[in-house]
This record gives C-alpha cells, structure tokens and sequence, in this order.
C-alpha cells in the first residue's frame, strides 16, 4: 500500500481551484509550467518492485535494471575471430539509471580480482570515455576499445 501511495503522490497532484473545486491531476515536469516530478533515479515505476527505474538507450525504453556482462573473445591463428564457446567471466546488474561508464572500472576491478583481465577489453561507446581508456591503461595494463565519437 505504501508504494501504491507513493507512486500516486509522485504522478497526481490535488489542485483547489479558487471557488472550491478539487481537481486531481496528473503532475507536469517544472518546465512545462506544472509541478515537478521527482528524479528518475528516485520516481518509483513499478508497485511490484519499487527498484525499478525506467532508462532509454538509443531508442529503446524499458523498466528495469541494466545488466553488464563481459565474455571472452578470441582469434584462431590468422586472426578472425575464433568460433564459440565464448565465456561469461562477469555479470553485474545495476539500476537502469545507472550509466554504462558509471561501471567500467568497477567492472575491471572484478575481471582483476578474479584474475581474469585480458589484454584488451572491447566495449561500445557508452563504457569509454577518454579518462578511462587512459585509466584502464595505466591501471590494468589493458587497452579498452570503444568506438569513440
């Protein structure tokens, strides 16, 4: 019940209009000129499971949580890319609030405590940064490879 109370106070407002009237209406973001709406990172979006959060990449939305796997990648002697089975050497479930560079190093650290950092670490653009292709580098010993934009 009380996530079903809080969900109702972050979504409806109770306006009292000058003669009187109540009106329950949806709440509007501050620009639009309405009442705010709390952070994603904190509006609750689900009274089944109140850590939830809605998130969007490129252009696909979902509410959820984000997770970030890392498997192994290998090449046969000439270079191509050798066939399965890759490995899963780490899984970390986040918010989906959370931005992908947000784990980059936190997902390092665990590839090296559990001993299993490669020499190169291939990623998409939204793990790499600048300081952290310089970090990886000076830390890890390995070179992160992102398309960079």
């Amino acid at each position: 019940m009380q996530a079903l109370r809080v969900m109702l106070i972050q979504n409806y407002v109770r306006t009292v209009y000058a003669r009187g009237r109540e009106v329950v209406e949806r709440r509007r973001p501050l620009r639009d000129g309405g009442q705010g709406l709390p952070p994603g990172r904190h509006r609750l979006a689900s009274p089944y499971d109140p850590d939830t959060r809605w998130s969007a990449k490129t252009d696909v939305f979902w509410n959820g949580y984000k997770v970030h796997i890392s498997e192994t990648c290998g090449t046969s002697g000439d270079g191509e890319a050798s066939a399965p089975p890759n490995l899963i050497t780490n899984v970390a479930t986040t918010d989906a609030t959370v931005a992908d560079m947000a784990m980059t190093a936190s997902i390092h650290q665990g590839l090296q405590r559990r001993d299993l950092l490669s020499a190169e670490h291939y990623v998409d653009s939204g793990y790499a940064t600048a300081e952290l292709i310089v970090s990886a580098r000076d830390l890890y010993g390995l070179a992160l490879a992102a398309p960079v934009f």
